[in-house]
């Protein structure tokens, strides 16, 4: 069975750089990043109130993470936003239901803190949209990427 919480990035670090790799080479998308995450930018967001990293344990094992980034709207100052930066289940338990019940959770935990909205992007590497719609998440945005250095 699956256990979730809240954790802090500092100390579960060595745990989570492992799945952290994984998520890299599954879905990176970008021709040309090399993985070198600056941990200690999230950590300091962690102690201003920017960051919360939800995690999923089975026994112990840490096998997924969803780590989302807070911040007041732009053009709303007296809102806040959360923003996905990082969603990772390992393969072996996707398909289970875990995914869904990992982002209740943190639906939860951003429900006490107060947040309007919770943006959540889909990798086309790994289709998610059926299981965010199914939550009431809705479509707003296409983003596309190009690298800039070869104009």
């Amino acid at each position: 069975m699956l256990i979730f919480n809240m954790e802090q990035l500092q100390q579960v670090l060595p745990e989570l750089d492992p799945l952290l790799r994984d998520q890299w080479d599954e879905m990176q998308t970008v021709e040309g990043l090399k993985f070198s995450p600056n941990y200690m930018l999230y950590i300091y967001l962690e102690t201003i109130n920017q960051a919360l990293l939800m995690t999923a344990r089975d026994e112990g094992k840490l096998v997924g993470f969803l780590g989302v980034l807070l911040k007041q709207h732009p053009h709303a100052q007296e809102t806040l936003n959360a923003y996905e930066e990082t969603f990772y289940l390992k393969p072996e338990y996707r398909k289970s239901g875990a995914g869904r019940k990992m982002i209740k959770f943190m639906l939860a935990a951003l429900q006490s803190q107060r947040v309007h909205s919770f943006y959540i992007h889909e990798n086309d590497t790994i289709p998610t949209g059926k299981l965010y719609k199914s939550m009431g998440f809705k479509p707003k945005f296409t983003i596309y990427v190009r690298t800039v250095g070869d104009l």
